[in-house]
Formats: C-alpha cells, sequence, structure tokens
C-alpha cells in the first residue's frame, strides 16, 4: 500500500512497528536518526514518514523542520515522544503539520491512526498530505479519555 520512512533509534520500536506496518502491507524503510532519514528521503519517495522526537545525530525535531523547509516535502508526518513536556514539543511543530503521538503507544490504535493519515480524506485538494497538529491533555496519559490516545486536536496545520 504505501511506503513508509521510519526515523527511530530503539530496536525494540523499530521491530513493533516493522511487524505492524507490514501486517498492514505497507514498505517500511527503516532509518536509525533524523540524518540518516533526511538522506534517504533526498533520494527515495515516500507517502508517510513517521519519526520519534529524541534520536541521536539529529533529533526528529530537527528532521521535520528540514523535510519541510530544505526539502519542501508535503507528506504527512506521525512524530511520537515519551517526553514529559508534551505542551512544549505541540510548541515545537506548529505550523510544520506534524500529527504527535505519545509512547508507549498500543500498536493497533497507532496503525488507525497511520490507516488515516494516509487515507485520501486526509489529503489536500492539491494532493499533499494533510496532517493535525495536536498537544496533549494537562495531566492526560494515552489511555485516559481525552481523545482516543491521549492527545487532543488542535488546529489543522497548512
Amino acid at each position: 500500500m504505501a511506503r513508509i520512512l521510519l526515523a527511530e533509534d530503539d530496536p525494540h520500536t523499530i521491530r513493533v512497528m516493522q511487524l505492524w506496518l507490514t501486517r498492514h502491507k505497507h514498505t517500511v524503510i527503516e532509518t536509525n536518526n533524523g540524518r540518516e532519514a533526511l538522506e534517504r528521503l533526498r533520494c527515495t519517495s515516500v507517502e508517510l514518514l513517521i519519526s520519534d522526537v529524541n534520536m541521536p545525530q539529529m533529533t526528529g525535531l530537527e528532521l521535520v523542520r528540514a523535510v519541510r523547509r530544505e526539502l519542501g516535502l508535503t507528506i504527512p508526518i506521525l512524530m511520537f515522544s515519551s517526553r514529559c513536556d508534551h505542551a512544549q514539543l505541540a510548541d515545537d511543530v506548529r505550523g510544520l503539520g506534524v500529527d504527535l503521538y505519545p509512547k508507549p503507544f498500543v500498536p493497533s490504535r497507532l496503525c488507525q491512526r497511520i490507516e488515516a493519515l494516509l487515507s485520501p480524506e486526509a489529503a489536500s485538494p492539491d494532493g499533499a498530505g494533510k496532517a493535525v497538529e495536536v498537544s496533549m491533555v494537562s495531566g492526560a496519559s494515552p489511555t485516559s479519555s481525552a481523545g482516543q490516545h491521549g492527545w487532543t486536536e488542535g488546529s489543522a496545520a497548512s
């Protein structure tokens, strides 16, 4: 179905993502840090970028900024993190068209979110991916009632 670039430095998360995404018939291209992911994006076409926030050599935030500003790509980006400063993270990605998702995550729910990002309804009129920016509800956990996965939707990214 879709070619997905995964930028993640944790081997366990890579295995889980690889298993679930291939089960959903996606092709997963693995990279271990933001710099590797950026180089791969320079020569490989993908429909979705999934990135961790904290990685060596180049963080997920630096990667997203480079993808949007240097490469000019409008693909959907899903970023997950176990960081505690959710409000700061939401501020850091505001305006970059990033969908935030907390760690730890339930793989089946994360795959539902990925499918939604890849759906034709998520695409803007010009065919470019359109992500939703989100922020963590104060005191919410990934299993709270504040949205399906603990994050609440903010304004749509342009």
